[in-house]
């Protein structure tokens, strides 16, 4: 059986830009297309590999040379992209082509690349003398010359990195011809479209680490699938597994776990050098882009959209560039926790912990100046004096039950230098009738002892009239002895009251607020628990 090695020059492709600046307001808007076309001079000599003669033999086999001609040329990762001026290829290890053989595409069985990975010969089976032969790429892993699959999900292992185009839907189609020593040679020119986004945080100094986690992009057609391919390209619709939505996850590993999220968000404006990569199927389309960054340590995640409408054509790469940044209420900075009845700060002394849900924390000894007052019995007010503690059990009622409590779960916040989100919505204290500290519906809950536990529902979402009636509490969460962890960040709104309970004076009267949309009242042992201190409006 002869075979044919094919030598294909890949780096510096004619790779066009078609550059796409989105500014946005309000994290959506629809953007127009600005083009910009700039062509790559040819590849320097020193990528061509070494070209074998016609009909030599190699392994004991008889080989034909396919050599490459100058640029334009490519294959399968995209290296050297700038903004605004498009990029080369690079083959990658594995890659192989297809050549029409008399209407029966046959498959390269080895490849060897050069060391650059710009130039690549392939061994074709076969005795091939004819003049000319079509050749295609149809991605890594292929099994046919006729069809190639644009991935619906795709995974870019590192910024700034397209070694996963061959994966995900690359392609292209050649013609090579014979040279007057008996070997070949093609150019490669691409068929699927190329979309590099830059996503930027224009406040990340405000993060200690923020990651983007996936794009998630959606048509208004279908973008990827499996289809047809011949030398006019991909067909204009999908055979097969028709999708109109793209997911290009960043991850370094297998698995969704965040530690494999490999992408960090620290640049504060568009950088090549922070870029993410897609491959979609050419065609009209109206694309929705959706950015997902996440904090590691906080588990949260935020999502920016924006969307953009154009003719994405085969060859070109999309340049888009987003600031993903969070949409933040606030920065609470560093969050202090104390214990019932003192005023010093549950880390005084120690080292604090940075914290996350389930973190183990070492609670301070019963000694220490930021344990609970023990000594402290009931009726007393010198809590309002001396600790952080804000309400009576009195207010906790008003609040409990007049205060118009809703839930947002659609706000985000930054405390020690980590996004959370969720929080309450509150009616100022002036807004609640008859108010007082003192009593509640002519009762004194402190010292009569009539309170009862109690778990009352709540509104969803930011109220939607007289807003600036209504103040918001962040989630903050809770440090629990119990568990020797901290908690419930991001899902819960707790405070102890001034005063002991009026019905056992080791405990006091705690105001919750959870996320799942209900507000409680019950009584908590003092020495279990740490809150932060909320400021009650």
């Amino acid at each position: 059986m002869q075979q044919i090695i094919i030598n294909s020059s890949t780096r510096n492709h004619l790779f066009k830009s078609f550059y796409i600046q989105q500014i946005m307001r309000n994290f959506k808007m629809a953007i127009p297309a600005a083009v910009a076309l700039l062509l790559f001079a040819a590849c320097s000599n020193d990528d061509i590999a070494d070209g074998k003669k016609g009909n030599e033999k190699a392994g004991g086999k008889i080989t034909t040379t396919f050599a490459s001609v100058t640029a334009p040329t490519s294959r399968t990762s995209m290296t050297n992209h700038a903004f605004h001026t498009g990029g080369d290829f690079l083959w990658e290890d594995d890659d192989q082509i297809f050549v029409n053989i008399s209407g029966t595409y046959t498959q390269s069985t080895s490849s060897e690349l050069t060391p650059s990975k710009a130039r690549g010969t392939f061994q074709v089976p076969g005795a091939l003398t004819a003049s000319s032969y079509p050749v295609t790429y149809t991605g890594k892993n292929a099994t046919s010359g006729t069809q190639v699959t644009i991935a619906a999900v795709q995974n870019q292992k590192a910024p700034n990195n397209s070694e996963h185009f061959g994966e995900s839907g690359d392609c292209g189609v050649a013609t090579a011809n014979r040279a007057s020593d008996g070997t070949y040679t093609f150019t490669l020119q691409h068929k699927a479209s190329y979309l590099c986004f830059m996503p930027f945080l224009s406040n990340a100094s405000m993060f200690e680490d923020l990651r983007l986690q996936k794009i998630v992009v959606t048509s208004d057609n279908d973008i990827a699938g499996d289809y047809s391919f011949s030398a006019a390209g991909l067909g204009a619709s999908a055979q097969s597994n028709g999708s109109r939505t793209i997911t290009l996850n960043m991850k370094a590993l297998a698995g969704n776990n965040l530690e494999n999220t490999v992408f960090p968000l620290t640049n504060t404006s568009a950088s090549v050098d922070n870029s993410a990569y897609m491959v979609i199927a050419p065609g009209q389309h109206t694309l929705k882009v959706d950015y997902y960054v996440v904090d590691p340590t906080s588990k949260v995640t935020s999502i920016t959209t924006k969307t953009v409408t154009a003719n994405f054509k085969p060859n070109l790469v999309y340049d888009f560039t987003a600031d993903v940044a969070p949409k933040i209420y606030h920065d609470y900075g560093t969050i202090g926790f104390y214990m019932w009845g003192t005023n010093h700060e549950f880390f005084e002394g120690r080292q604090r912990t940075a914290f996350a849900n389930g973190d183990h924390v070492d609670f301070p000894s019963s000694s220490s100046a930021s344990y609970s007052d023990v000594n402290t019995r009931y009726p007393v007010y010198s809590p309002s004096e001396n600790s952080v503690n804000t309400l009576t059990a009195n207010e906790a009622m008003h609040i409990l039950k007049n205060g118009d409590i809703h839930w947002d779960e659609n706000i985000y916040w930054i405390a020690d230098k980590h996004l959370w989100k969720n929080g309450a919505w509150i009616l100022r204290k002036n807004k609640i009738p008859n108010y007082s500290q003192f009593s509640f519906e002519g009762q004194d809950y402190d010292r009569n002892g009539l309170f009862t536990p109690m778990d009352l529902p709540i509104s969803q979402g930011k109220p939607t009239s007289n807003v600036g009636d209504y103040y918001f509490l962040p989630a903050l969460g809770e440090l629990v002895l119990e568990r020797s962890m901290f908690i419930d960040r991001g899902n819960v709104i707790y405070t102890a009251t001034k005063n002991l309970s009026p019905l056992d004076d080791n405990n006091y009267i705690l105001l919750g607020i959870r996320n799942g949309g209900d507000a409680i009242l019950q009584n908590i042992n003092r020495t279990t628990r740490a809150y932060p201190k909320y400021v009650f409006e």
